[in-house]
């Protein structure tokens, strides 16, 4: 499920910019830049949350499940 949209029901997994969200939080640009570091996003190259999809652990094989809809699809490493 590397694609940014659910096949079933199409709602997006992209959220929003993680230094973004930090900023919101925190008010301050160099406590935001430092939490989000953490994440691994950096001014070069920016990364968002994925929302609205949980990765399921099991014996028979790792799936992403869709939180909207219950899709399921194997999960490649």
């Amino acid at each position: 499920m590397s694609e940014s949209n659910c096949a079933k029901c199409g709602i997006t997994f992209v959220g929003k910019d993680i230094f973004q969200t930090f900023l919101e939080r925190y008010g301050s640009v160099w406590k935001a830049a430092r939490t989000a570091r953490c994440y691994g996003w950096t001014r070069k190259e920016p990364k968002s949350f994925v929302i609205n999809r949980v990765l399921v652990k099991s014996k028979s094989g790792d799936v992403h499940r869709c939180n909207n809809c219950g899709n399921v699809v194997p999960a490649h490493y």
